[in-house]
């Protein structure tokens, strides 16, 4: 938007959202600060257009209405996936859908479908959050080089709470892997630390006697997902960062997900990760878990030209999001003053 001389205002409810740090005479920054109040400004917002990364803007219960002054109310994706996983009624009070890629489209169609929704418009410009992954990996690489260990590298990334492949298969998997002479990486999810630290601490105690486990409790994951041969996880989203970032591959969970009726995965019939775990690794049941090294082995094979043709087919724009999404919204707008 700076770059084309467009004026926007910035609204973020972290006080350490770096583009707060963001100094120019186009860029209204503001930290709207937390809570109700912070929604009640937000939904006091007049524009043409109003871009949020946020979903369930307008959804009953949701603490954000949808602001009555925005014209059009569009939504960036976060991650690479669908809305599968987003809460019931994520983007019905949208009128746009900004799409990381055309594989988004059926899932949206669907619901509209079922809830007897206009349809709204749907168009793929890319995702942004993974741009920037990209660029921070060809930074590391210029600055440092990626450095390839001798051993074979795995890095295993759970989810957080109930859901990740931790809580589900235990660590036997770890303690195998460990024995087999691995490398591994351990990166809990940033909110274990936080929602679940007794947790976290036992993990520490129980896989200490094994000196080639290091655990990764850095908020910026580009140097682990750079060091790994291959990742691990369950239906974490880092799995697709780290399979189109250095088209490598994963070995994914496929558990037997409950308590699934509050989001939009409940009506859906196919959920476009599970497919799509498969174009990248390895979908394995929690029984596949207590026989890890031969997965890993297996998964070893899967050939990186396989997964950059796949990331490819799946992501729009790659590298230039944000630039097709400032021309898209100069467009729909005919205007050089926006908010987001």
């Amino acid at each position: 938007f700076i770059r084309k001389g467009v004026r926007f205002e910035y609204c973020s409810m972290d006080i350490e959202d770096p583009g707060l740090a963001v100094q120019h005479d186009l860029m209204d920054a503001k930290y709207i600060g937390e809570g109700q109040a912070a929604f009640i400004g937000l939904a006091r917002k007049t524009s043409k257009l109003m871009i949020s990364t946020t979903p369930n803007i307008g959804c009953k219960g949701y603490p954000l209405e949808r602001p009555k002054g925005v014209d059009c109310l569009a939504h960036v994706f976060h991650a690479v996936g669908d809305v599968a996983f987003y809460r019931k009624g994520s983007l019905d009070h949208y009128d746009v859908a900004l799409m990381p890629g055309d594989f988004v489209l059926p899932s949206i169609r669907k619901i509209e479908e079922l809830r007897g929704l206009p349809s709204k418009e749907c168009i793929s410009l890319g995702l942004p959050y993974f741009d920037e992954l990209l660029s921070q990996k060809q930074e590391l690489e210029s600055n440092a080089g990626l450095i390839s260990p001798k051993e074979t590298v795995v890095l295993v990334a759970p989810s957080w709470g109930e859901k990740g492949c931790l809580k589900i298969c235990g660590t036997k998997f770890l303690h195998d892997l460990a024995l087999a002479n691995y490398k591994i990486i351990l990166r809990p999810h940033p909110h274990s630390f936080v929602y679940e630290p007794d947790f976290i601490s036992n993990l520490k105690m129980e896989l200490a006697v094994h000196k080639n486990i290091t655990f990764d409790e850095e908020m910026d994951s580009t140097d682990s997902l750079a060091a790994a041969d291959l990742l691990i996880s369950d239906g974490s989203g880092v799995r697709f960062d780290f399979a189109f970032l250095y088209e490598k591959p994963v070995i994914s969970l496929d558990a037997n997900l409950k308590n699934t009726d509050e989001f939009e995965v409940d009506d859906l019939n196919i959920v476009w990760a599970a497919e799509a775990s498969k174009e990248i690794g390895l979908l394995a049941s929690k029984k596949d878990f207590d026989d890890m090294p031969r997965l890993v082995e297996e998964v070893r094979s899967i050939g990186a030209k396989d997964i950059r043709k796949y990331r490819e087919d799946t992501l729009a724009n790659i590298g230039q999001s944000g630039e097709k999404i400032a021309d898209w919204a100069l467009a729909r707008t005919s205007t050089t003053e926006l908010s987001q």
